[in-house]
């Protein structure tokens, strides 16, 4: 005779069999959007750099580092007193750095990347200028940001109007 049991039995095992099926099934399947290639990139704010005077431009310039030389060739080092007073240390063998500089001013001028974006091959950094009052002296705003990776083949910026 059959039993109520044997027949729970049986069924939590066909159950079990059709979940794992399901779950196998679903490993295999391939995404269907697959022309979707736009994706967030991760960054860090590099503190401790400033613009040296020997660069000068009339208007805000974003721009790629590659290597330490080019680095340096553009930017210099303000170490500062305290516990976070070490410039941030980037390496270019696993990463690399976007300068974006603003022509020299005696106003508060903040730059401030709001989003960084990878599509089809072209990085691409949205700003904002953020404007204060006017100071006494003058000063170049820059923001330098860190990422991992490699540098890609394709880089444009554009500004948020505030």
């Amino acid at each position: 005779m059959y039993s109520i049991d044997m027949f729970k039995k049986n069924i939590l095992t066909l159950f079990t069999i059709f979940l794992a099926a399901i779950l196998l099934y679903s490993c295999t399947m391939t995404p269907t959007n697959v022309n979707h290639t736009s994706a967030s990139v991760p960054y860090a704010v590099a503190k401790g750099y400033f613009v040296k005077n020997t660069f000068s431009t009339d208007s805000i310039q974003c721009t790629i580092i590659r290597d330490q030389g080019m680095l340096d060739s553009l930017l210099g080092m303000a170490a500062t007193m305290g516990k976070d007073g070490m410039p941030t240390r980037i390496d270019f063998n696993r990463q690399f750095a976007i300068a974006c500089i603003h022509p020299e001013t005696d106003s508060m001028v903040q730059l401030d990347a709001r989003e960084l974006k990878m599509n089809d091959n072209r990085l691409t950094l949205r700003l904002s200028v953020i404007r204060g009052e006017k100071q006494s002296y003058t000063i170049v705003p820059l923001q330098l940001l860190v990422v991992e990776g490699n540098p890609p083949s394709y880089f444009t910026f554009e500004l948020e109007k505030n």
